[in-house]
């Protein structure tokens, strides 16, 4: 999806170097010129505990993911302002959800 969006930005993301474990990408703008790379690595993802199938079945894709957001998030934040992964979701949102209690009676003054 952040690729597609680069897309309508006028931008590329490109992915410059691969090897089995790292991924590098770039983002170049409309007239080929780069404005920046990101490398995401296994161990990278090793570090941020994640795993499951994908990570284990397609690592290449799953860094080439990671790679691509990470590239648009550091060199061309208005294309991804607002879209987040769910690496972001929980780095922003650490705690589980506190059960609301339906009994319970909430007041308020209304303005």
């Amino acid at each position: 999806m952040c690729r597609a969006l680069a897309h309508l930005h006028g931008l590329r993301v490109t992915k410059v170097e691969e090897t089995s474990e790292s991924v590098t990408a770039a983002v170049v703008d409309g007239q080929g010129k780069e404005l920046g790379r990101y490398t995401y690595t296994l161990a990278m993802a090793r570090k941020a505990g994640l795993s499951g199938a994908n990570w284990t079945n397609l690592p290449d894709r799953m860094m080439w993911a990671r790679a691509s957001k990470r590239v648009l998030d550091d060199f061309a934040p208005w294309v991804t302002t607002g879209v987040m992964s769910q690496e972001d979701v929980s780095d922003a949102f650490p705690d589980e959800p506190v059960p609301f209690d339906s009994d319970e009676v909430l007041e308020c003054d209304v303005l």
